[in-house]
């Protein structure tokens, strides 16, 4: 069916030649026959507009939340007859003009802190026809998807505060890629501790099962072991909530444990991870 309907709009960009119905109906029935579809490159050298779709991604772990954040955008914009392309390492303005440069796509994505006014306009100029931002902040000149970090860690905060837990593990991740999210998150959980009157203490563990079992294990370990968990996401909550049932750790009676993102397998636990 969606072969059908591209070849259908090849037919229909003829309108106003002289090709009559019947020639039309032969050449889409021949089409169908041999399996033809409908070349992208010569079709954006013909009209002058790709159905190319960029999303450029800043070098970041390929975390679940972030590949099901990515799959259901292309399997839409396909459904859409657009074609997403995702480019995993765009980190420098430089890098994205040179890539934006060979393409030439009809719509963009990326990170807000490489999008400019200016950039932003040439790219207008030159045939993009929509381009979207992705970061903690507005944009005063396109559109943005915003995920506010500090508004997100203060709620986490706010529900263990809330539940009587005083004592509180920040579970971060120590690989550099992922400082783009730690910096605000972290930030936001030190200033709500001091606001809550909760003890916070922050230690680092890369997304290793072993390495989070051996932090949750250090802290359990610790003078004044911690009654609740806020971890950077679902996926280090996942593996703490692991490390503890191991331990023989009663979750949430002996420690509560809190994510971030919402993940689908989150509900599929047990006990149910609060993210």
């Amino acid at each position: 069916a969606e072969r059908e309907h591209a070849l259908a709009q090849e037919v229909d960009h003829a309108a106003g030649q002289p090709i009559s119905a019947e020639t039309q109906a032969r050449v889409l029935a021949a089409a169908a026959e041999l399996g033809y579809t409908p070349h992208a490159a010569a079709r954006q050298l013909r009209t002058g507009v790709s159905d190319l779709i960029l999303m450029a991604l800043p070098a970041w772990p390929f975390s679940l939340s972030l590949s099901l954040a990515v799959s259901t955008v292309t399997h839409r914009l396909g459904e859409l007859g657009y074609t997403a392309l995702v480019d995993p390492a765009a980190e420098r303005v430089a890098d994205l003009e040179t890539t934006l440069s060979r393409l030439q796509p009809i719509a963009l994505t990326a990170s807000s802190e490489l999008l400019s006014e200016a950039l932003v306009a040439r790219l207008r100029s030159a045939g993009t026809r929509a381009v979207i931002g992705f970061g903690d902040r507005p944009l005063g000149f396109a559109p943005a998807v915003v995920v506010d970090h500090a508004a997100l860690t203060r709620v986490a905060m706010g529900h263990l505060a809330g539940r009587g837990h005083r004592r509180v593990l920040g579970l971060m991740p120590s690989d550099p890629q992922y400082q783009w999210f730690r910096v605000g998150r972290q930030a936001a959980a030190e200033e709500a501790a001091v606001a809550l009157g909760v003890d916070l203490t922050v230690m680092e563990s890369s997304l290793d099962p072993d390495a989070v079992a051996a932090v949750v294990g250090a802290a359990l370990a610790g003078a004044s072991p911690p009654e609740a968990i806020l971890a950077y996401n679902d996926d280090y909550a996942l593996l703490a909530l692991r490390a503890l049932l191991d331990a023989g750790v009663g979750v949430p009676d002996d420690i509560a444990v809190i994510g971030a993102d919402d993940l689908p397998v989150a509900e599929l636990f047990t006990p149910r991870l609060t993210t």
